[in-house]
Parts: C-alpha cells; sequence; structure tokens
C-alpha cells in the first residue's frame, strides 16, 4: 500500500524529537472538545499518521526505553474514536441491523465523541446531498486505511523489537502495547467492514 505521505526516518545516534512531537499531539488530543467538527477530526487523522510513521521509522525510537513507541496505541485509539463520531453523525454504514450507526443519536455515540457536520466544499463550489455523503466516505476512507496501515507498520517493529530484546522490563511494556495494538485493530476491522472501506491509493 503506497503511503498518504513521505516521513523521514530518525537515524541519528542522539535522541530525536519524536518525543516532544508526540507529547504536544497526545496533550492537543486530551484537550480537544467533546464535540468536535469533522475537518478538524480529518487534520487530526493525517497528522497521526505522518507522525506516527516517523515514530515508526525512527531508529533512536526502536532502541531507547523511553521512546515515544509507548505513545502510539494511545493516539491511535483517539483518533479512532473520533472516526467513530464522524461515522456516526454522517450516517455512513452497510445499515447492518446488528450495528445500525444512523440509529444511535449523537448523544449516545459509541465513542463519546460528538462530532459537527462541517461545509464541505470540492474547490469553490459547496456541495450538498448525496454529493456531501460520496466526499465525506471518501475522506473517511483514507483516514482509515492510513491508520490500518500506520497500526499494521507498528505490529512489525513491535515484532521484531520484543523477538530480538533481552531487557524483561521494556519487553512488558511492548507486549502491552503489542495488546492494546490488537484491540485498536479490532475495532478498527470492525468499523472498516461496516462501512464497506475499499482499498486505495493515497494520492
Amino acid at each position: 500500500m503506497s503511503s498518504f505521505l513521505s516521513p523521514r526516518a530518525c537515524s541519528q545516534e542522539a535522541p530525536c524529537k519524536c518525543s516532544f512531537d508526540a507529547l504536544q499531539f497526545m496533550t492537543e488530543l486530551r484537550n480537544t472538545q467533546t464535540v468536535v467538527e469533522f475537518g478538524t477530526i480529518l487534520d487530526l487523522g493525517y497528522r497521526l499518521y505522518e507522525q506516527g510513521q516517523n515514530i515508526v521509522n525512527c531508529k533512536y525510537c526502536q532502541r531507547s526505553r523511553q521512546s515515544s513507541l509507548i505513545t502510539l496505541p494511545v493516539l491511535a485509539e483517539q483518533c479512532l474514536s473520533l472516526l467513530e463520531a464522524a461515522c456516526s453523525t454522517y450516517e455512513i454504514s452497510r445499515k447492518d441491523p446488528l450495528f445500525d450507526l444512523p440509529a444511535i443519536s449523537l448523544e449516545q455515540s459509541l465513542s463519546g465523541f460528538i462530532c459537527l457536520k462541517s461545509k464541505i466544499t470540492l474547490g469553490q463550489i459547496e456541495l450538498d446531498g448525496e454529493e456531501v455523503e460520496i466526499l465525506v466516505r471518501m475522506l473517511l476512507n483514507r483516514n482509515l486505511l492510513m491508520l490500518a496501515e500506520l497500526l499494521e507498520s507498528f505490529k512489525g517493529i513491535l515484532g521484531t523489537l520484543l523477538k530480538d530484546n533481552s531487557d524483561a522490563e521494556r519487553a512488558a511494556t511492548l507486549r502491552a502495547c503489542d495488546s492494546s495494538v490488537d484491540s485498536t485493530i479490532h475495532r478498527l476491522a470492525g468499523l472498516i467492514e461496516q462501512l464497506g472501506v475499499e482499498s486505495m491509493g493515497y494520492p
């Protein structure tokens, strides 16, 4: 799967800036209001992908016990919650009676967030009706697939680190991360299945 962005791998021996960037992003996510606009959700999703790929590809983070790798499960889980809220607001699903997103009121959003609809434009033209649903579905598809790609890459790194790591304490932390990622992937897979997300290349 091709990448939406081309992150730079951090290969320097000195401490990288991933930890600072991750802390800054986590603080921003934690300060996100319960009611959040659709455009903000998309922006956070794009930024998570970019920053997450930088962390996953950072050689320093892979070696350090205090790396930003351990922040990724938390960041991914919260971004997925925001995407779930967006899907609920725009009533995008396969209308499966076992998982009927349109039947869930905004106040009962599964994610705990409420997504506000944003004005959807294509160039200078404001879209409405079916056109909005088509474009919103495409944007959500792209975000979900980017998150899936990031978590897949992260799982690969975790597997390698666990296999090569002799530090018991760090190994326990990595296993906890792995378990958390599995839980998020399970939720993500369910959402992807319900929305009928199709694989696509990123522009």
